[in-house]
């Protein structure tokens, strides 16, 4: 407990006046962003999932419901929860999330972050789908 309050001492709890700013700001204008940003992460969910299905079956993947987080079903590819883990690191040079992080159920699966540049996505699933076609 002594350890958690010294490293908690360091940290200022609060908004400072700049962030209130833009909190405000976001609050009071920022439907038109919002609903530009809801449908750019739609768009993100629709290219991954025809990505993944029309050039790498062996990985399925759950559309999200309310997130920007996708569920990667990896089971086909055949691997354990540790050849998974380093071959997404080591091979596809990727760093998703473990689904086995999340409890039962989550082994051979992998968490994907679709809140980003369209043109990351694509690079991200470019290199899945070259790592996926050398386990062919």
């Amino acid at each position: 407990r002594q350890q958690f309050q010294l490293a908690a001492s360091g940290f200022m709890g609060g908004v400072n006046t700049l962030g209130l700013t833009a909190l405000e700001a976001a609050f009071r204008e920022g439907d038109e962003w919002l609903t530009q940003l809801l449908d750019y992460l739609h768009g993100n969910v629709r290219f991954t999932l025809d990505f993944l299905a029309q050039r790498i079956p062996e990985v399925k993947a759950v559309e999200p419901e309310g997130t920007y987080l996708m569920w990667l079903d990896c089971t086909g590819l055949g691997m354990d929860i540790r050849s998974l883990r380093d071959w997404m690191r080591h091979q596809v040079k990727l760093g998703l999330n473990d689904g086995y992080m999340f409890g039962p159920g989550g082994e051979g699966h992998q968490r994907l972050n679709i809140a980003c540049p369209r043109a990351l996505l694509r690079e991200a699933l470019g290199r899945l789908e070259q790592a996926v076609s050398c386990l062919r």
